[in-house]
């Protein structure tokens, strides 16, 4: 059994959820509208941040298929996880089991976002990942395969094969030199994927649209050092050397022989032609480590020093995952105001439903005006000679018996006073 002021609450409560369900609706409308012009501004900041980005992509990709620096590449979702701090986000690191060296808990505690990994190429870890496969690493390996087959007798890097000196009666004989055709094959490989690194870098230069002069000196280069390297990949791998002894063999001029990969002119030629391109790829790489840049912070997060295009891009990372102002983190923590507005509707509608398991209630469409006759929004539940109560917010709890009940009213004694009113939301209700 409810105690009257219990009654008084659990009705006023159910009465009022009506209202404060609308207020909570006019919220939300306000706050989305809100939401929409944060979501321009935003976009606004995100295509600031995408040209930079844009330019950036084609000097990672080249330097990928140059060096083998294995840059990460940013995309819309790494920064969307920074702005909800999903766990392991790369912009605000929040791992304690993951200290990193700009943050040795784990958990960056500034504002401004962190740059020491995806904001400039690296990766989680704040270090760059590495690609064996890239033209500095087939270069230097195709030199030292180079070295080694001119340390071999010419006769057996142009044929492929060596002689063994026989025991008499055993004649000589000619067979595979292992040593050289593996390393004719190795530099044969290395030539090839350095062929698909150069294609893989004139990509990147061509969709490059920045206007650096270096661009299309970097493009001529690779374009005159390709046919070197053709020239050598289509010579044939051997050639014979007519059988006979050894002293034959041994002795044997090559240069009466058509070109082939292990002659020492073409090796030698391919050689230089490496070297060269070396030079070249020192020059390339520092190039573009200088078009990317570098950025620099203070224990608090703030820029200390940054250049390129890294710099560009860490500045607009800031506005807009910045934890105070960003763009995108004001945007979404809105986004999060309007889902806990949802849940506060369905907390209030829940309520009422759960507190009508107890209380059968059902306001006035009409004020009461001083006779017992009271139209009830819901009076289906209510029955002649039931004893009831009604009350208003600011006036007392009143208990009455039906006498009579339609679809649409009912009538009671006593009579009820004018005051209750359905502004004042005078309800109707019993104990179930």
């Amino acid at each position: 059994m409810l105690t009257k002021q219990q009654r008084i609450e659990i009705t006023a409560k159910i009465v009022n959820t009506k209202d404060e369900v609308a207020l909570i609706d006019q919220t939300i409308s306000q706050v989305q509208e809100q939401t929409q012009k944060l979501l321009e501004v935003d976009q606004f900041n995100k295509s600031l941040l995408d040209k930079t980005t844009a330019k950036i992509t084609p000097y990672q990709d080249e330097g990928r298929a140059l060096t083998g620096r294995d840059y990460t590449n940013l995309l819309e979702q790494d920064i969307i996880n920074a702005g909800n701090r999903t766990i392991g986000n790369f912009f605000f690191p929040n791992e304690n089991s993951v200290p990193l060296p700009s943050t040795p808990d784990g958990v960056w505690k500034n504002y401004s976002p962190s740059h020491y990994s995806y904001s400039v190429g690296k990766n989680k870890l704040e270090v760059y990942s590495f690609i064996a496969n890239n033209e500095s690493t087939n270069n230097s390996g195709s030199l030292q395969d180079i070295a080694d087959l001119l340390l071999q007798p010419e006769q057996n890097t142009v044929s492929g094969n060596r002689c063994i000196t026989g025991t008499p009666p055993t004649p000589d004989s000619i067979v595979p030199d292992t040593v050289v055709r593996a390393l004719i094959d190795s530099l044969k490989l290395k030539v090839e994927n350095t062929l698909l690194n150069l294609n893989d870098q004139l990509a990147a230069l061509n969709a490059n649209s920045d206007t650096d002069p270096n661009i299309n000196i970097a493009k001529t280069n690779i374009q005159n050092y390709i046919p070197l390297l053709q020239e050598w990949l289509d010579l044939p791998d051997y050639v014979t050397i007519p059988a006979g002894t050894c002293l034959i063999f041994n002795s044997f001029n090559v240069n009466t022989l058509p070109l082939s990969k292990g002659r020492f002119s073409e090796l030698n030629k391919l050689d230089t032609a490496l070297r060269a391109r070396d030079l070249e790829i020192t020059t390339r790489s520092n190039q573009i480590d200088t078009k990317l840049g570098t950025v620099t912070q203070d224990p608090k997060g703030n820029i200390l020093t940054s250049t390129g295009f890294y710099g560009e891009r860490a500045v607009a990372l800031n506005i807009r995952l910045n934890a105070i102002g960003g763009s995108l983190t004001v945007f979404l923590q809105n986004g999060l105001g309007v889902e806990a507005l949802g849940e506060q509707k369905k907390i209030a509608l829940d309520t009422e439903s759960f507190l009508r398991q107890t209380l059968e209630v059902s306001e006035l469409t009409a004020h009461a005006n001083g006779t017992g006759f009271l139209f009830l929004s819901t009076p289906t539940n209510f029955n002649v000679g039931q004893n009831v109560f009604v009350c208003a917010n600011d006036q007392d709890e009143i208990p009455v018996k039906i006498l009579e009940k339609t679809s649409t009213y009912i009538r009671v004694e006593p009579s009820i006073s004018p005051k209750y009113k359905i502004t004042n939301k005078t309800r109707v209700y019993f104990e179930k």
